[in-house]
């Protein structure tokens, strides 16, 4: 690569010293160089702190309450589980072989019109599952220490004070990784453990007596949507540039976070009877941790409040990315937002939340990261030409968008929102048909693979995909000489 090749900082993007100031991650703006990429053990880690959520352990009491016996919870966790395995290796490889974050991936891939519908839906999903999860903490908290305090209070309280740390810069998941990831992981794993050691299996594996308000499809359709992050190239980026690594991390994480963890919910959901956050916090800290509630309250917050980081910095990133403001600005107006969204989860079903949430999420910033992957591991073996993802092009360089992802991408949501509301468009059909995130992304990937491969020989589908004739030519010219 020649000196003139490479781009300055400032010449990359519009608003780089705003999108800069949110991007706190070191190198936001060229690929991560060998010498600091982790290895597979500090990737176990952080992924592990990702994954290891009190959410997922939400689903396993959801399920039990809901009736599905222990078999059919197993059942759904393994599909949802290596499902968003398939997807979050490939993800994570994408981050890991390229060395981008999500923000330059998509302007690169996407376009300028295309980042802004990314951009779109990672403010979405990102303020959703913030606004939950500092609902869904406060839920928690107020069970195991009795607080009499009004649900809404609590919620816009969690809601505002989760947002400090992204004041001063995105830290949360790596020290959440390291230190108290490892605990939370001991705490679940001893409950499962004593509760499979002291529960009759008579009892754990019989029918429950509720009526049966959900099914196997349902519960890997939440395992999915509680899982999948989006930008996973964020965190991957920072991995050593190996397949193996990513497969081994990634899978390791996913079957604890995914599997142990859910199946632990439907365990306390069935010792405690009753699918409210607040009942189940208070039960499992009286049954795991020796009724010391101040020790598992802290624990719980420190948690969330570490995950929570990472919401509110997805969409923190994309808007500073959409409008160039300053990370304060930024971070007041998305907490506003979580407020009165907080305002209205505290008021409704946790179950019911908690679906919507998943749903939107799964269906939205995954199906662009689906398109970004075979973009960049499948496109340049039918074309011949790959896309300069080792260097960050120069902003002004870029097609004003690339229709094709653009169009796959709206495929893709719609075939998600069409096949998780069958009750709306085919009469007598009152449950999802098949896995709907995992649908649409399979839409928007085929659907972009197939306009490519029928158009591979016509030369505007160069230009169709964010990039001049000229342009193209010159790197493949340049990749293969390399």
């Amino acid at each position: 690569m020649s000196r003139s090749e490479v781009i300055s900082v400032s010449n990359v993007m519009g608003n780089d010293e705003n999108l800069y100031e949110a991007l706190t991650y070191d190198l936001a703006f060229q690929p991560v160089p060998a010498p600091m990429r982790k290895g597979p053990i500090a990737m176990s880690l952080l992924w592990l702190a990702t994954q290891t959520t009190f959410p997922t352990m939400f689903i396993g009491f959801t399920a039990q309450q809901s009736g599905l016996p222990l078999q059919g919870l197993i059942m759904g966790c393994v599909i949802g589980t290596v499902l968003l395995s398939v997807y979050g290796i490939l993800a994570g490889y994408l981050g890991a072989k390229t060395g981008l974050m999500q923000p330059i991936l998509t302007r690169m891939i996407f376009g300028r019109v295309g980042m802004v519908v990314v951009s779109i839906f990672l403010v979405v999903m990102g303020i959703g599952w913030y606004s939950f999860q500092a609902v869904y903490t406060g839920q928690l908290v107020s069970g195991i220490l009795s607080w009499t305090i009004a649900p809404t209070v609590i919620a816009v309280i969690f809601t505002v004070l989760m947002a400090t740390n992204n004041t001063i810069g995105f830290k949360g998941v790596g020290t959440y990784g390291r230190y108290v990831a490892p605990i939370v992981f001991a705490w679940v794993l001893y409950s499962v453990i004593k509760v499979f050691t002291t529960t009759p299996s008579s009892v754990l594996w019989a029918k429950p007596h509720l009526p049966l308000t959900t099914s196997v499809i349902a519960i890997a359709t939440l395992i999915v949507g509680s899982g999948v992050w989006g930008n996973e190239p964020d965190f991957w980026r920072f991995s050593r540039n190996k397949w193996s690594y990513v497969a081994f991390s990634m899978g390791i994480a996913n079957v604890i976070g995914l599997f142990v963890f859910p199946i632990t919910g439907w365990a306390m959901g069935l010792l405690a009877h009753s699918a409210n956050p607040a009942k189940q916090s208070q039960f499992i800290v009286h049954y795991s941790l020796f009724g010391l509630l101040s020790l598992g309250a802290l624990i719980i917050v420190v948690s969330q409040f570490a995950l929570n980081d990472s919401n509110l910095y997805e969409a923190v990133n994309a808007v500073s990315n959409l409008f160039g403001m300053r990370r304060m600005i930024a971070v007041s107006l998305l907490v506003a937002l979580g407020v009165v969204i907080s305002l209205w989860m505290s008021h409704g079903s946790s179950e019911t939340v908690f679906f919507i949430v998943a749903g939107i999420g799964a269906s939205s910033v995954p199906t662009a990261t689906s398109i970004m992957i075979v973009d960049t591991l499948l496109v340049p073996k039918i074309l011949g030409v790959k896309r300069p993802l080792t260097w960050v092009p120069d902003w002004h360089s870029l097609r004003w968008t690339n229709w094709i992802a653009v169009s796959a991408l709206l495929v893709g949501v719609v075939v998600s929102i069409v096949f998780s509301i069958p009750g709306n468009v085919l009469p007598g059909i009152g449950v999802s048909l098949g896995i709907a995130p995992v649908e649409g992304w399979l839409g928007a990937v085929i659907f972009y693979v197939a306009v490519i491969f029928v158009r591979r020989n016509d030369p505007s589908t160069m230009r169709a995909l964010g990039y001049h004739l000229k342009e193209s030519a010159s790197i493949s010219q340049r990749l293969s000489d390399e």
